[in-house]
């Protein structure tokens, strides 16, 4: 998108002739700025948002960037004495004291080298490549492509394990050679990535603390966030669900000033009509409501919306809600898209016995842990008494590792197995309790829906419930706290009671665009059958063909959750085939 790209190339021997002559061309074609120009280090951008970390570093950070301190609201300017810190620590007061969405630039100085940090939660990619001494770094594939002239393959190894855990971001790719530079990681010339955000670090083992304070805390950190993005893009198209998530910051966004247009899309059928819900919500805010229907004629499962990016994580059906984003957004001149993505990551919601077994390790067997399995029981269904034993047996297993689900279902010999199936934080949290490890492997959950969709190559996509300092601090709450009551997100419910109507509030059930994915698939069945039995993941043996075959044959409507696994495959597919061509 364009006010968003960069591109970083690093040598530490120097940068030839030839390849200048590459970088520069790319530069300029893109219509990007110089910032740093030396013999080891390059930087270029056609960001707005820059500016200097100061002698005597050389660096610059592109991007968004606010402070923490909770009094000031918009972009911040980095101090003097901060810029000397960020570049002696390499970038890691940098994370402590600012968040946003930004990549930072630290030359080398005093014999170390340069290196490059991406903020944590940041939605400012950053993907990289070595070509010899040379790293070169960008906020998207083509420009990197085009820097580098490196021609890349199909990374089928990926492909197979996207295909497996198609949740779990790593930073593999699924072009070869192109690797992505995780959230609140360092990257060196050398190609070594450093973890400098540690999602485990802010949480500390708890026992009988009193959280009555949360939820003014939470409302206070999110009004927070929500502002200071709000601020930021000033006109803003929101798709609401009538959900608590969208709910909560359609709310705090209204009620410091912004210029709010809320959009809602509504199946044929009544479990993806959320209208209600969403009208509620206007209506109390005082605020229009843009309502459309979906429909299934629009969806082409040959055009993947993610062919600008190295991974397969377009869903197809989205391509309705990208038209309609769209139109509302040149009808208001917004600025930026919003959503409610990552609430239920964020504040942590769980429906498993993981933060009763969370409560037996900090508390023992008594009327805490006792009544924690209540709220499980009432929150899920399940009978108290089997919540016990179960969270029992998991608190036995206190020091296992997360495990990440894998899912085989057509595929070719596909394995139950999590091998490679892992990621930096969850290594780095396995001396925490299983609920807070479930919570992390949530955040995780959430990143391959914060791209992939097309109208983000129009305008920025938001998610202010991932703002930094909201996540540091549901991190540190204990599992079970977010579900007293047998209420999801309880202490959220209590932060918003007088925000929003009582009909969000009390809203329990979730709506789902699952009857929109059946009509698609019904629509589209041949297209389907044809695209997986005759196209490139067959072509590579990563497919069960026939049972594809048997799934896509049968014209009786749809009776199980084949047909949304067999879009998600559709969908890789027409990413494979936009990097083939």
């Amino acid at each position: 998108m364009k006010g968003e790209r960069y591109l970083i190339v690093l040598g530490a021997a120097g940068i030839g002739a030839s390849q200048l002559l590459r970088i520069r061309a790319a530069i300029d074609g893109a219509g990007l700025r110089w910032l740093i120009d030396r013999s080891d280090l390059i930087c270029a951008t056609d960001s707005a948002q820059v500016q200097s970390i100061g002698a005597p570093c050389d660096g610059m950070i592109i991007g968004d960037i606010f402070t923490t301190d909770m009094t000031a609201r918009g972009l911040a300017e980095l101090r003097a004495t901060d810029g000397l810190d960020c570049a002696r620590s390499g970038g890691a007061t940098l994370i402590d004291e600012y968040w946003g969405s930004y990549v930072a630039v630290i030359a080398a100085q005093n014999g170390g080298p340069s290196c490059i940090v991406r903020a944590p939660l940041g939605r400012l990619a950053l993907y990289h490549l070595r070509d010899g001494a040379l790293l070169y770094a960008a906020s998207d594939v083509d420009l990197l492509l085009r820097a580098s002239a490196h021609r890349p393959a199909i990374n089928w190894g990926m492909i197979d394990r996207h295909l497996k855990a198609d949740q779990l971001r790593t930073p593999e790719t699924g072009l070869a050679g192109v690797t992505e530079l995780l959230p609140g990681f360092r990257l060196t010339p050398d190609g070594r990535a450093e973890m400098l955000w540690d999602p485990s670090r802010y949480y500390a083992h708890h026992s009988n603390d009193d959280y009555r304070e949360l939820p003014a805390q939470i409302r206070t950190i999110t009004d927070f966030c929500v502002g200071t993005w709000a601020q930021r893009y000033g006109r803003i198209v929101l798709g609401v669900s009538g959900g608590l998530d969208s709910s909560i910051i359609a709310a705090s966004a209204h009620a410091q000033g912004a210029h709010l247009s809320c959009l809602t899309l509504a199946t044929s059928d009544p479990a993806g009509d959320e209208r209600d819900y969403a009208k509620a919500l206007t209506d109390h805010l005082g605020i229009h409501l843009f309502e459309f229907n979906e429909d299934p004629a629009e969806i082409d499962l040959h055009r993947s919306a993610s062919a600008h990016l190295p991974r397969p994580v377009a869903r197809s059906f989205g391509q309705t809600g990208d038209r309609h984003n769209l139109e509302v957004a040149r009808a208001e001149a917004a600025n930026a898209f919003f959503s409610g993505a990552g609430g239920d990551n964020v504040f942590c919601y769980l429906r498993s016995v993981a933060p009763l077994a969370d409560r037996l390790l900090a508390d023992g067997i008594g009327r805490r842990s006792w009544r924690t399995a209540l709220d499980i029981a009432a929150l899920t269904g399940a009978g108290a008494w089997e919540v016990c034993r179960r969270g029992i047996a998991r608190a036995r297993r206190r020091r296992s590792a997360y495990r990440w689900p894998i899912d085989g279902s057509f595929l070719a010999g596909a394995s139950d197995e999590a091998a490679g199936m892992s990621h930096p934080w969850l290594e780095a949290a396995l001396h925490l309790p299983p609920g807070k490890q479930n919570h992390i492997a949530l955040l995780l959950n959430i990143q391959n829906h914060l791209d992939g969709y097309g109208r983000e190559e129009v305008l920025p996509c938001i998610a202010p419930l991932l703002s930094q300092p909201l996540v540091e601090l549901c991190l540190s709450v204990p599992s079970w706290v977010w579900l007293e009551g047998g209420l999801n997100r309880a202490p959220v419910r209590q932060a918003y009671t007088d925000a929003l109507p009582d009909l969000i509030l009390a809203r329990h059930s979730k709506g789902t665009p699952d009857p929109f994915i059946i009509e698609i698939f019904e629509r589209h069945r041949a297209t389907i059958r044809d695209m997986l039995l005759g196209g490139l993941l067959a072509g590579q043996g990563l497919l069960d063909t026939e049972a594809i075959e048997q799934a896509t044959h049968d014209d009786r409507p749809v009776r199980d959750l084949a047909y949304f696994r067999l879009i998600k495959l559709v969908d890789v597919e027409a990413w494979l085939r936009s990097w083939s061509a």
